[in-house]
């Protein structure tokens, strides 16, 4: 006897133009989030994740980067606050962060 499997909901999925491949679209979530200010973290993210060799969700998730826009620390301790972001991501990307955070204001 069959029994039928209940469908689960998935993402909307589009191809991206360098790889072609679907990649799950993320969107701005965060109310108080700057669009532009997201932008600019994902491009600061890919350039630290190519010049250390491994993908941009090590360097830091796209949650990560909704809630560092939303909630602009302007100190190492602010980002301490911020979900995702513990003391190692504070010592590797804490300064140029934060000098990226203050260049978009």
């Amino acid at each position: 006897k069959r029994t039928r499997r209940k469908k689960r909901a998935t993402a909307a999925r589009t191809p991206t133009k360098s790889s072609g491949k679907a990649r799950t679209a993320v969107t701005l979530d965060a109310p108080q989030a700057d669009t532009a200010l997201v932008d600019e973290l994902r491009a600061w993210r890919l350039a630290r994740a190519r010049t250390e060799g491994v993908p941009a969700y090590v360097v830091m998730s796209n949650k990560t980067l909704l809630a560092v826009a939303a909630a602009l620390p302007t100190t190492e301790a602010e980002l301490l606050e911020v979900s995702g972001i513990g003391p190692a991501k504070v010592a590797r990307y804490g300064a140029d962060l934060l000098a990226e955070l203050g260049s978009h204001t």
